[in-house]
């Protein structure tokens, strides 16, 4: 019997590893990939509060370092269906448009179009004009898309019998798949195969580490930015995290307590103005307020930021490089510090003062922290 289920464990061990599999960078070069192996959160509502906290973040920090043109927001969790797409799996939406709407001659195409209802037709024409579309206009094509991938009639082999999906030999991940997984598997590949050089391929699973806080940059060259979120949409938090997040977008490069103690702020600021629960985070600050460096720079930007008022802006252009690779960036607190009139700058470089040596005690190695004459 104990052989038995030693047998039986280590047989769930290769299933389980089967399943979830390591795969190296240079199956994935390009830099807007990792981040899809995440559950995304397209929800229009959701979009709209993003959108809101970058354009107050903007008025009371400043301009971002570089041109924002795209948000893409994760739940950082394993995604749940990798055979759907979000927005961030449409590489090129101008070669889309034009490839659904030139070659409706063939049927193929033709059958796509009229899938696609009025709304995502009209996305299409746009693009067709040169006109850039929302993130809500974005979102209706890929919701067109997902509901024909999820369709078990959507597969005609008459119109689709000149293309070749992947040949399936075994796998214990095919093996243990569900039917609905393998018809809408074998959908994606369709429509991906339509689109080769506007729809990136399905993501495999990976493994990755879940419950991650981040803003990055996901791709400078077309200014793609991506927010990864530890709490789901229906927790008070989620909002909270994301309000935090947004500020970071102004600059992703810095790695420093003034900043998230702003952020913190910020978020605080956020829940007021749009009716949102600061309760959480209250009280996560205040159990950890003099042993967590995220609630130390909370309270302590709080009262520099009463003191400075709108003197808070522009904070992030006085900034330096720091870290082995001088990648990282902090404020130039002293810098900073001299833009102020007199009475502000005594009063701001005694409140970081005071809250500078439990900092240090605890800011850990993420962040840089640099008390003001140092």
């Amino acid at each position: 019997m104990i052989k038995f289920l030693s047998y039986i464990i280590f047989l769930f061990s290769i299933i389980s590893f089967s399943v979830v599999q390591l795969f190296s960078a240079e199956e994935y070069e390009s830099a807007t990939e990792w981040n899809k192996y995440y559950e995304p959160i397209e929800s229009p509502g959701v979009m709209q509060y993003v959108e809101k906290c970058f354009t107050e973040a903007q008025r009371l920090f400043g301009k971002p370092i570089q041109e924002v043109n795209e948000i893409h927001l994760r739940q950082s969790i394993t995604r749940k269906n990798f055979n759907t797409f979000s927005r961030a799996e449409i590489h090129d939406w101008q070669n889309l448009a034009k490839s659904i709407y030139y070659k409706r001659d063939n049927p193929s195409y033709s059958y796509l179009w009229m899938k696609l209802d009025a709304h995502a037709q009209n996305a299409f024409k746009k693009l067709i004009a040169d006109k850039p579309l929302d993130y809500l206009e974005k979102i209706r094509i890929i919701n067109n898309f997902n509901r024909m991938i999820k369709s078990e009639n959507f597969y005609n082999e008459q119109i689709f019998s000149q293309i070749t999906t992947p040949k399936k030999g075994f796998s214990l991940r095919r093996l243990l798949s569900s039917r609905k997984e393998r018809f809408q598997s074998s959908n994606r590949s369709i429509i991906t195969k339509l689109f080769p050089n506007s729809i990136l391929p399905a993501p495999k699973l990976k493994r990755i580490s879940e419950g991650i806080e981040l803003c990055e940059c996901t791709d400078k060259q077309r200014g793609i930015f991506t927010i990864f979120i530890p709490s789901p949409p229906t927790k008070e938090d989620f909002y909270l995290e994301v309000a935090h997040e947004a500020t970071h977008l102004l600059n992703t490069d810095f790695f420093d307590w003034y900043v998230e103690g702003m952020n913190n702020v910020f978020a605080q600021h956020m829940a007021k103005i749009t009716n949102h629960d600061w309760t959480p985070w209250r009280r996560l600050f205040n159990n950890g307020e003099k042993s967590q460096p995220y609630a130390i720079s909370y309270f302590m930007m709080r009262e520099v930021m009463q003191v400075v008022g709108t003197n808070i802006n522009g904070i992030l252009a006085h900034k330096v490089a720091w870290g082995r690779d001088h990648k990282k960036m902090r404020i130039e607190i002293n810098s900073w510090l001299a833009t102020l009139p007199k009475e502000q700058r005594h009063k701001v470089i005694n409140i970081i003062t005071q809250f500078a040596p439990r900092l240090n005690a605890n800011k850990g190695r993420r962040n840089a922290f640099v008390a003001p004459g140092n």
